[in-house]
């Protein structure tokens, strides 16, 4: 009976002391939160100027200095975004506090029809410490095939 217990104990302590390791890191996504409207809807014909209201709010503990906001499109080279509205502008934004862009696009004449991924990035600063968020929206582009008669 006492090695029973021994054992257990010694579970025990072996668990709370590898309870640390197993804690989670803290994750990026619990800085900040976006809401996303198309101005126009998500089903555009090629050639088609629209925005995208986005709202990117602080939802974590500590203020946030947002740096950049900006679109990409699947059509866009690598590492390009679209901005407007003030996106490219540094804010702070206190917890619970949000920011508001309206950032046009224009979809390239020759788009072909179907989804289309778009992302917004967010380059901000938690503390002193540089972070990039990536948002997808709660629906895709969907690039409309036009038929003229």
């Amino acid at each position: 009976m006492r090695k029973g217990i021994e054992v257990a104990l010694m579970l025990a302590l072996i668990a709370i002391a590898l309870a640390p390791c197993a804690a989670p890191a803290r994750a990026d996504s619990e800085d900040l939160s976006a809401e996303w409207v198309w101005c126009d809807g998500n089903f555009l014909p090629a050639g088609r100027i629209s925005s995208i209201n986005i709202t990117i709010r602080n939802v974590g503990p500590n203020p946030v200095k947002l740096q950049f906001v900006g679109l990409h499109f699947d059509w866009m080279p690598q590492n390009t975004y679209v901005y407007g509205g003030g996106s490219e502008l540094e804010v702070i934004l206190p917890p619970g506090g949000s920011a508001k862009y309206a950032i046009p696009f224009e979809i390239p004449p020759d788009a072909q029809p179907g989804p289309h991924e778009c992302l917004a990035f967010a380059k901000y600063e938690v503390l002193g410490e540089g972070r990039l968020k990536v948002f997808r929206p709660n629906r895709e582009l969907s690039v409309l095939r036009v038929i003229t008669l």
